[in-house]
């Protein structure tokens, strides 16, 4: 179908967790009216063997129903974030900056095919997930994965040729809408009235997701390239200066060989590492378990990583951070 592993992911959350149609997605889809795995969810509510779920494929439904869905919760965050790790962070890996098979248009005037990179697929994914996902949206599904790809050597800085206005089914035939677009400047172009509709949560949650496309990319003894490592000349020393362990009381170095030898992960920055930090710690100790309960646990706030990112706040003031909940990590966030 054109699409990468990566692309995959995108089509698992965007099949469980929106009412989006598939053809919107990728036209490459057989049967067109549903989505690969339309069976399946990431945080397994739905059962391949159900009696319900196969009467309901045998009665000529080619879809899930979407109130047989739920909000992208933190078990479907963790398995795409640990499956990621797993794939891209491997020492043979995919290539993260791959453009993606997802959201492919024409261009009706020029015929130009138009591509998109990982993380303006993503970006397109959380607009979605803003405009047409399911009750109870926060938004830090999208954040997770984007600082978890970041963390992995995805880059905000990618341009492509793209238009907004195609993938929104808004462009006139005879004239081109394509330009070059970095996933930050897809975001600034997402019209304000589109924006207006969506729940406090989600707006809150986009704008995290902007700041962080806007934040630094990397240490500047360091490139953002998947296909290269560290410097050959580097120095034990020069490390130590640049990937520190982060505590609230000391700093010690990660190791070594993750940057040279093995993953090639790049160095990261400190506000990168310690926003992943505290989205591992929610991801791996908060569920929902009733009904009623918040999606987000009240040790980590949206709100307040905006006011932070906005600068608004001089500190990202959250339970976690706040009462020393986050254990020690390093601004790779290799440990």
């Amino acid at each position: 179908m054109g699409h990468t592993v990566l692309g995959a992911f995108m089509i698992s959350i965007l099949r469980s967790h929106t009412d989006v149609s598939p053809t919107h997605v990728s036209k490459s889809f057989d049967p067109p009216n549903r989505f690969p795995g339309e069976e399946k969810d990431t945080c397994g509510r739905l059962d391949t063997d159900s009696p319900v779920l196969r009467n309901h494929f045998r009665s000529g439904h080619a879809r899930i129903p979407t109130s047989w869905k739920h909000m992208f919760c933190h078990t479907a965050v963790q398995a795409a974030c640990h499956s990621i790790i797993t794939i891209y962070g491997a020492p043979i890996a995919p290539r993260i900056n791959d453009l993606s098979g997802l959201f492919t248009r024409r261009c009706s005037h020029c015929g130009l095919e138009l591509k998109i990179g990982p993380l303006h697929t993503l970006i397109i994914v959380a607009f979605y997930l803003a405009c047409r996902g399911m009750p109870g949206e926060t938004m830090f599904g999208p954040l997770a994965i984007l600082v978890c790809l970041i963390s992995l050597g995805a880059d905000p800085a990618l341009q492509v040729v793209m238009s907004v206005k195609d993938i929104l089914e808004s462009a006139q035939p005879e004239m081109c809408h394509h330009e070059k677009m970095t996933a930050c400047e897809l975001m600034e172009a997402v019209p304000q009235f589109m924006r207006d509709s969506w729940t406090e949560e989600c707006k809150a949650g986009w704008s995290c997701i902007l700041q962080v496309l806007r934040m630094p990319r990397h240490s500047p003894e360091t490139e953002f390239n998947d296909d290269t490592t560290a410097s050959d000349t580097d120095t034990d020393s020069d490390i130590e200066d640049i990937c520190l362990v982060e505590t609230f009381v000391m700093r010690d170095t990660c190791g070594l060989s993750y940057h040279s030898e093995w993953l090639k992960w790049p160095r990261g920055n400190p506000q990168l590492s310690l926003i992943w930090a505290t989205i591992q710690v929610e991801i791996l100790t908060y569920r929902r378990t009733q009904l009623g309960d918040p999606w987000i646990s009240d040790r980590f706030s949206m709100n307040a990583l905006r006011d932070w990112l906005e600068g608004a706040s001089d500190t990202f003031a959250t339970p976690l951070v706040d009462e020393g909940l986050v254990q020690p990590y390093s601004t790779c966030c290799v440990r």
